[in-house]
């Protein structure tokens, strides 16, 4: 299995109601995103992805929540914008850009240096 991988920073807010009275108010974190690319095939270039494009994608991606309070986004108005739906949302966005079926896509997001969540969804 061969795996290329990418990480980027994200600022943004959010706020969890239903968690501990810490998290209930409106905070900013410096997350770290991590995206892992897996797959069984390379393309006629050696690239399981091309790295330029896996870095385009995940800033489109990643621009959306930039400076954003998450819970004003749509896709969290049900869903608390926690670290693990997060992580999926960034995920299937970041499929739908890309686009490659045969790839597997896992993306952590860490809040700090200890604490993190992250969704890997199979190739389509």
């Amino acid at each position: 299995m061969y795996r290329t991988g990418l990480s980027s920073r994200l600022r943004s807010r959010h706020y969890l109601p239903q968690a501990s009275s810490r998290e209930q108010k409106e905070h900013s974190h410096d997350y770290l995103v991590e995206v892992t690319v897996a797959g069984r095939e390379l393309d006629g270039k050696g690239y399981l992805i091309d790295i330029d494009e896996l870095k385009a994608a995940l800033s489109v991606v990643l621009e959306r929540y930039e400076g954003r309070c998450l819970n004003e986004l749509p896709e969290f108005h049900v869903l608390p914008p926690s670290l693990e739906n997060l992580s999926r949302e960034v995920h299937d966005r970041l499929r739908d850009r890309l686009g490659n079926p045969s790839v597997s896509i896992s993306v952590k997001i860490w809040e700090d240096q200890a604490a993190w969540a992250d969704y890997e969804g199979a190739p389509a």
